[in-house]
């Protein structure tokens, strides 16, 4: 009996150094929505790109406030500093990967497929095939946006009938509205 009274006591003290931390040694515990990743809307083979990290609880980011996080994009490593509350960044893909990030309880985990290079010679040149074989400019160059924006929209994560319906909209909305208003 007084075995088993030992262990629970030191269980408890246990428990109390788990979870109230010695003073000096206070740091809050990560939780999902404390940490905002955002990283480009389409990533292109062999091209850099930045993935910016900020942390939302200014609780939080004060702790933080210029230590290095691990940010890891396929096989690579990077300790991104954190200042403001912010932190940068830069890495190229060669191929399909995987970005993961964790801290305490935040995890954050998203597969790119970068776009292939060669992939952006397609728009320009079935735009010049449809304006050479039709003869006529404004459907080639609408096929030419929507087999561009398919693609970005493909490499984003969609599948291809999805990604030929955002396509669709997207030049319709992004691209045809901004051509209208703009005064050049």
């Amino acid at each position: 009996m007084p075995g088993k009274i030992l262990i629970f006591i030191l269980s408890f003290v246990m428990f109390l150094g788990v979870f109230y931390p010695l003073k000096g040694e206070e740091t809050p515990f990560v939780q999902q929505d404390d940490i905002a990743i955002e990283f480009p809307f389409i990533i292109i083979q062999h091209i850099p790109f930045s993935i910016e990290i900020e942390i939302t609880d200014p609780e939080l980011a004060a702790v933080l406030e210029g230590d290095d996080l691990r940010l890891k994009v396929g096989d690579e490593y990077e300790d991104v500093r954190i200042l403001n509350g912010k932190g940068t960044a830069t890495f190229t893909a060669r191929g399909k990967t995987e970005i993961s990030f964790s801290c305490d309880a935040f995890y954050f985990g998203k597969g790119i497929t970068p776009v292939p290079l060669w992939m952006s010679i397609l728009p320009p040149l079935i735009a010049i095939l449809f304006a050479l074989i039709f003869r006529e400019v404004y459907s080639a160059l609408f096929a030419g946006l929507l087999v561009g924006t398919t693609i970005l929209h493909f490499y984003a994560g969609s599948n291809i009938f999805i990604a030929l319906f955002q396509g669709i909209f997207s030049i319709a909305d992004t691209y045809l509205l901004e051509a209208m208003f703009d005064r050049g």
